[in-house]
């Protein structure tokens, strides 16, 4: 039999019979996806954006912020883990091929069949599926790194202690990197090849289809000998299709998703499954490249801070707004004296040390006075280097610390918007509102910050006597492996463990 012709298929032009039509194969624009799962739901990823939002609100009262905080990290981290999953794990490449179809006219009338194929002779299969999950994965592992510099700027819980600081550099390196994962898997796995379903013209199955699997029987070496041999019998073959459709995106899979939880949709101008994950939009989004400027600032500016803060860096009128930003107005004058002093200072051993290289030529060699004067100007050109070090270090930590108290969570609400109308037009989930997989998460924060609250307003009140005294015990015996600890400690090497931690 010869391919892209059987019994029941005729070229639409000569088709005068009914019954010739309805079994003429047609081929269908679709749009094959895994829809967003469960957990990354609207109720959940704006449970987590309250939850930022509250840690930032309550920094003041540190073990509600913590709570906050907690449930938020926890989200993040395995939005994390799923991104470096699917970057390690890519979908196999599927085989590329010609499939030949009856010819139909633009002027045919199945032309009113949604998205079918008219005016051509031959389509290139290649089955490819969109992760949808990409999109919230995006959002929440770059809103939480983008939220660590005002973050780290804003909390005193945050730098408390070098132990914490430590865990956070570690948090903000894994957000980094759940963050490049995240960009990296985006362009590869949100655009597909283009994906068409094939059909009887008057056998479609409805618009959106669910996967049923994949039978590997069905497979006969290529794309258009698979094709033809199903609707080239249709009393036979094309029967034990699960669908009346067969379509190819149902041969892929996913390291992470069930084979059934692909859906295939009819692409219309209605439809909002993955609306905008397509090569046009792709190229015409002006706001993503802006994600990736974003990264790189916040990154530079969070290993700048530390840097500076570590190594105590910079004049001592601005250690204290680094490590203490809130108090940045509060000593707005001491820290505006060193500023113009330092500038004041730099300029005037600038104007000496241009000036000294002229007197030096106009001294000939082996005179006392040019020794003494190159003598005398060696701490000229060491302060004037230490001074002007000094002098930009505080005004670049003056500049990080107002972006990121004012621009960063400008920058953060902006992604957010955006991110949010992008995962918008991604369609639904499968569960709603009212379904447990949606409101569990904001039922479980709301037992642990209430169990929290019990135990924080009752700990003390409803102790017994005993209680109290094993509480005091306890505390002691901890006073006491802090001052071992303490003691052992100084009696090291003399450095200042701030400058080490």
């Amino acid at each position: 039999m010869e391919s892209g012709t059987f019994p029941y298929t005729v070229n639409s032009v000569l088709a005068t019979n009914l019954s010739q039509v309805a079994y003429t194969v047609i081929a269908q624009n679709t749009m094959c996806a895994y829809p967003i799962s469960d957990i990354y739901a609207p109720t959940p990823r704006f449970l987590y954006y309250s939850l930022l939002f509250l840690t930032f609100a309550t920094l003041r009262i540190r073990w509600l912020s913590n709570i906050f905080l907690t449930g938020a990290v926890a989200y993040a981290a395995s939005a994390a883990i799923h991104a470096f999953i699917i970057v390690s794990n890519p979908s196999p490449t599927q085989q590329v091929g010609p499939v030949s179809l009856p010819f139909i006219p633009l002027t045919s009338n199945l032309s009113s069949i949604n998205s079918v194929i008219l005016g051509t002779r031959t389509l290139q299969i290649q089955p490819d599926a969109v992760e949808l999950d990409i999109d919230p994965i995006t959002a929440i592992v770059v809103t939480a790194y983008l939220v660590g510099l005002p973050l780290q700027i804003w909390s005193r819980t945050m730098r408390s202690s070098i132990t914490i600081r430590y865990m956070i550099l570690l948090w903000n390196l894994c957000m980094l990197a759940g963050t490049i994962c995240a960009l990296i898997a985006w362009p590869v796995t949100n655009l597909a090849a283009p994906q068409f379903r094939f059909c009887y013209a008057g056998f479609p199955d409805p618009d959106s289809q669910s996967s049923d699997g994949w039978k590997p029987s069905s497979w006969k070496g290529d794309w258009n000998s698979t094709i033809w041999n199903i609707f080239g019998n249709p009393d036979t073959v094309w029967q034990e299709l699960p669908d009346n459709c067969f379509y190819p995106c149902f041969n892929t899979s996913q390291a992470i998703h069930q084979s059934s939880s692909l859906k295939s949709v009819v692409i219309t101008n209605s439809t909002k499954f993955a609306k905008l994950h397509n090569l046009q939009h792709n190229d015409d989004d002006a706001f993503q490249p802006l994600i990736y400027v974003a990264i790189i600032v916040f990154s530079a500016a969070q290993f700048f801070l530390y840097v500076v803060s570590v190594f105590r860096l910079g004049s001592e009128a601005m250690r204290v707004p680094i490590h203490e930003p809130h108090h940045l107005w509060r000593h707005r004058k001491q820290v505006w004296e060193q500023l113009k002093g330092d500038t004041s200072q730099s300029w005037s051993s600038l104007r000496v040390s241009l000036r000294l290289p002229r007197r030096f030529r106009s001294r000939p060699d082996g005179n006392p006075s040019a020794s003494a004067l190159r003598t005398s100007s060696g701490p000229s050109h060491r302060q004037y280097a230490i001074t002007t070090l000094r002098l930009i270090i505080d005004i670049f930590a003056l500049i990080t610390l107002l972006a990121g108290i004012i621009i960063s969570p400008l920058l953060v609400v902006a992604f957010i918007c955006w991110i949010e109308w992008y995962i918008r037009n991604d369609g639904g989930t499968n569960e709603t509102i009212n379904q447990v997989g949606q409101w569990s998460p904001l039922v479980s924060v709301g037992i642990v910050l209430f169990a929290a609250l019990m135990y924080k307003v009752c700990k003390d009140r409803l102790a017994s006597t005993s209680e109290l005294r094993d509480e005091i015990w306890i505390t002691e015996l901890h006073l006491r492996k802090l001052r071992g600890e303490l003691e052992k400690k100084s009696s090291m090497a003399p450095a200042d463990p701030e400058m080490c931690g």
